[in-house]
C-alpha cells in the first residue's frame, strides 16, 4: 500500500483493518514505491491512497509500473479523493471504517 502524506491517517487505518484479519500489509509513501518499482522489489497488488492535489507523484508511480515487464506489472487499486486536502483523510477515514462494518 502506497500513500501521499495527506493520506496518511487514512493507511493506518487501512493497515490495521488489513492486520486485524492476519492480512499481510505492507506500508510505504508514493515517493518509497517510487524507489521500490525501479529495483523491481514490489508486490503484484498495489493500494494507492491520494488526492488530486497530490497526482502528479501518482503519475509517476503508475508509468513506473506501467514500464515493468509485462508479466510482473503491478495491479493497482486506487483510492482517490477528489475534494480537498484539508477533508480527504476525513472521508477516507470514513471509508476504511463502512469497510470494517462489512
Amino acid at each position: 500500500m502506497a500513500f501521499t502524506p495527506t493520506m496518511r491517517p487514512a493507511a493506518v487505518l487501512l493497515r490495521s483493518y488489513f492486520e486485524a484479519r492476519s492480512v499481510v500489509v505492507s506500508t510505504t509513501t508514493v515517493a518509497g514505491l517510487i524507489k521500490r518499482l525501479s529495483t523491481g522489489k514490489v508486490s503484484r497488488n498495489i493500494i494507492l491512497l491520494y488526492t488530486d492535489v497530490e497526482e502528479d507523484s501518482v503519475r509517476e508511480a503508475r508509468f513506473k509500473a506501467s514500464m515493468m515487464m509485462p508479466s510482473r506489472q503491478p495491479k493497482m487499486v486506487e483510492l482517490h479523493m477528489k475534494t480537498d486536502p484539508l477533508t480527504a483523510p476525513i472521508y477516507a477515514s470514513i471509508l476504511v471504517y463502512s469497510l470494517a462494518m462489512l
